[in-house]
């Protein structure tokens, strides 16, 4: 829905002249960041007259190793503990400048929300289908979540978003 619309539920909340733009201000609160590949932020919101607290993750590719190195899904999971310890009412997990990057973090990270289940088929060049899973019932999270998507996003990003989105995320 959009404001212009008139489809705001809080319209009431809204001040100003119809058709006018308005500035609407989020405040940060604090801020988390993993060597400039994963971040978190939590924002305060007003909505239904109420200050909420949204942490908002932003993953610029799904990075990984063979070895101790850096993953994404392990600092995502650190930052969502984070996010957790600040009593965030909700997260926003922001995919839309996602370059990609490893399949294997992608399918670890959409674990992160699911209790298990399918996340994607791989179609071979030889025609055989293999389907991976997370098996790792374990949620970082199971709250409120919005993942956000762009044309900017490589098919990883995709992956995640509609994995999440078919185990009703």
């Amino acid at each position: 829905t959009s404001l212009v619309d008139g489809g705001f539920e809080n319209e009431a909340l809204v001040v100003g002249e119809e058709g006018v733009f308005l500035n609407l201000y989020i405040a940060i609160l604090r801020s988390f960041q993993f060597s400039n590949l994963a971040s978190a932020s939590i924002h305060k919101v007003n909505f239904d007259k109420v200050d909420r607290k949204i942490g908002v993750i932003e993953l610029r590719t799904f990075y990984g190793s063979s070895g101790s190195g850096p993953k994404a899904t392990d600092d995502v999971e650190e930052l969502l503990e984070k996010l957790k310890a600040e009593e965030t009412e909700g997260v926003i997990l922001d995919l839309r400048r996602n370059g990609g990057g490893y399949l294997s973090e992608a399918v670890n990270l959409a674990g992160l929300f699911i209790s298990r289940g399918p996340v994607v088929q791989v179609k071979s060049t030889d025609g055989k289908i293999r389907k991976k899973f997370d098996f790792n019932p374990k949620l970082a999270w199971d709250g409120p979540l919005i993942v956000l998507v762009s044309r900017y996003s490589a098919s990883a990003s995709e992956i995640v978003a509609g994995a999440l989105q078919n185990h009703k995320r």
